[in-house]
């Protein structure tokens, strides 16, 4: 079995869907290894947590348990077509919906926007 490299680790973390914040840090991540040909040990500390946070399995899960809020989620995207920071605010919302739970503050803008 040949070894895992971290460019394989990076390859494998990159064709995952990750949110536009964490795609970038690692490809600066990514850049820095193919400039030294190595990572610090907080630059691979920091390779393992995105590999944890983005774990297919741990997301199915996430996905699971949040099946109702992106439902939800998806209804108000509809209605809010025409205003810009509440669609960009709830795209936000349903990544973050994949990976974790919502903050209650976040549950009380949905709301909010529900009502308006």
């Amino acid at each position: 079995m040949p070894r895992v490299t971290y460019a394989d680790r990076f390859d494998a973390l990159l064709t995952r869907p990750l949110s536009m914040r964490d795609r970038r840090f690692c490809e600066s991540l990514q850049s820095f290894y193919k400039r030294k040909g190595r990572l610090t040990p907080g630059r691979a500390r920091c390779v393992r947590q995105l590999e944890d946070r983005y774990d297919p399995q741990k997301l199915a899960k996430a996905a699971e348990r949040g099946g109702p809020m992106l439902q939800r989620l998806n209804a108000l995207l509809t209605r809010v077509e025409g205003n810009q920071w509440a669609t960009g605010f709830i795209t936000s919302l349903m990544q973050q919906a994949t990976t974790r739970d919502l903050s209650p503050k976040q549950i009380a803008m949905i709301e909010k926007i529900e009502r308006e």
